[in-house]
C-alpha cells in the first residue's frame, strides 16, 4: 500500500475517533447527571486526535 494511502487511512481513523467521542459527549450531556470526568477524558482524546490528524495531513502534503 502506498504511503499516501496509509496516511489517508490513518486520518480517516482519527476522524472516526473524533466523531465517536463527540457522540459520546452529546449522549452524556443528555443524561440528568452527566459525568464530567468522562466528558473531559473524551475532550482530551478529541484534542489528541486533532493534533495527530494535523501531523498526518502535513506528512501527506510533503
Amino acid at each position: 500500500m502506498g504511503r499516501n494511502k496509509q496516511l489517508r487511512r490513518r486520518i480517516a481513523g482519527q476522524l472516526r475517533v473524533i466523531t465517536a467521542h463527540q457522540e459520546k459527549i452529546e449522549a452524556e450531556l443528555r443524561k440528568p447527571t452527566p459525568d464530567s470526568g468522562y466528558i473531559r477524558k473524551w475532550e482530551r482524546e478529541i484534542d489528541i486526535a486533532r493534533k495527530t490528524m494535523r501531523k498526518l495531513e502535513e506528512q501527506l502534503e510533503k
